[in-house]
């Protein structure tokens, strides 16, 4: 890093600085896309990455690590420790060049909302003018069950003794045969009650 300073009799001070590089070194940027925002749990997506050399030299071969951090209902981020998929890029990239990979991505069973970003020679194995455009854009995705299930009664109020039958349809995909868990809660305890629709989606416990 270098530092400039201009002083002059009439003017305050002024400074600037700048940072030296070896030019003879690639600087890989990466960029996710996907088709769409909202996916169902154990949904299988399309997933394009694009590799930018923006560097003086050839891009050796690397890997690209897929994170997916979880938003709460605070809107707090809970932050993946582990990549969900790794993928290794076998070929080279030219300077001023790109390189488009295309894979599938298994998305788990953990219902809300998301952050799936792509992080590039995150190892640092190879070096780089830069490393700070080695982690793409965060992508938002949604996880939705694969269906939702809507839960009724006859009346509002029963008397002890009276017989409560709980029914509902649920509305989505895999929905013949599925099991179907109805909470009851009071004072904090919950009960859960186990049942299963036919072959419509239909359910009565």
């Amino acid at each position: 890093i270098v530092t400039f300073i201009a002083k002059s009799e009439k003017y305050i001070d002024a400074s600037s600085w700048g940072q030296i590089f070896d030019q003879n070194l690639p600087d890989v940027a990466v960029k996710i896309e996907m088709e769409s925002m909202n996916y169902q749990i154990g949904d299988v997506a399309d997933l394009k990455l694009t590799l930018y050399n923006n560097g003086y030299a050839e891009m050796p071969a690397t890997s690209i690590g897929l994170y997916l951090d979880r938003i709460n209902n605070n809107g707090n981020k809970i932050f993946s420790l582990s990549p969900i998929k790794e993928i290794e890029v076998p070929s080279r990239i030219p300077v001023g060049d790109s390189l488009v990979v295309k894979e599938k991505l298994y998305l788990p069973e953990i219902i809300g909302n998301h952050s799936l970003y792509a992080h590039v020679n995150r190892s640092k194995s190879i070096s780089e003018l830069s490393y700070i455009n080695n982690i793409s854009e965060e992508y938002n995705i949604t996880l939705k069950p694969a269906f939702e299930v809507t839960a009724t009664i006859e009346q509002a109020i029963y008397e002890q003794g009276d017989t409560i039958v709980i029914s509902g349809q649920a509305v989505g995909s895999n929905i013949q045969n599925a099991e179907v868990d109805i909470y009851l809660i009071k004072d904090g305890i919950k009960q859960i009650i186990k049942g299963q629709t036919d072959n419509r989606g239909f359910y009565s416990i």
